[in-house]
């Protein structure tokens, strides 16, 4: 089920949300179903290295915890 940009503003606002957050998020929202937020990501997509996260954690904890 979709809701409009309006109706998620509102029910957002209403639940509590300050209204310029709840303004901003909707706008994110509305960025993302459009494709508009990944623009610059895939026009610059970084080449990524080897090193998985779980991999680096395990190598941060030895240094962080030594």
């Amino acid at each position: 089920m979709k809701i409009s940009d309006e109706d998620l503003l509102n029910n957002l606002t209403n639940a509590g949300m300050n209204p310029k957050t709840a303004k901003g998020f909707v706008e994110m929202n509305a960025a993302r179903k459009s494709d508009v937020l990944y623009e610059d990501y895939f026009r610059n997509r970084p080449v990524l290295g080897k090193t998985k996260v779980k991999d680096f954690a395990k190598d941060f904890a030895k240094v962080y915890f030594s």
